[in-house]
């Protein structure tokens, strides 16, 4: 998903070197949050790197639901919502599992909240 901003930045020659650096964080999230406090990591990472993050953010059209962060870079604009799950949690064919099973709707829910 993050390699698609920065493929999308491909075309504004400019905007690629800056998307290819400021992805690094992201990479980080992605192998040292498995708690909130690796998700702090990063995303301290990506404001040192240039992105804005937003925190807490009310989602439109609910009356509790928020969007955890939002960060905005030059490569683009990631949600971050962290969920603590004991066990394993892979990516295999496209689908996010949780102990073998399929995390569509969690992941759905994520994805909706970004398009709020």
């Amino acid at each position: 998903m993050w390699r698609t901003a920065a493929r999308r930045a491909s075309v504004v020659p400019s905007a690629r070197p800056a998307a290819d650096r400021s992805d690094d964080w992201f990479d980080a999230w992605l192998t040292d949050a498995a708690d909130v406090a690796g998700a702090r990591r990063a995303l301290a990472q990506a404001e040192a790197a240039g992105w804005t993050v937003l925190r807490d953010l009310h989602r439109p059209g609910s009356t509790d639901a928020t969007v955890e962060h939002v960060a905005v870079g030059p490569g683009g604009v990631v949600v971050v919502e962290t969920l603590r799950w004991a066990g394993e949690v892979t990516a295999q064919d496209g689908t996010l599992r949780h102990r073998g099973y399929g995390r569509t709707a969690d992941v759905a829910a994520v994805a909706d909240a970004a398009g709020a």
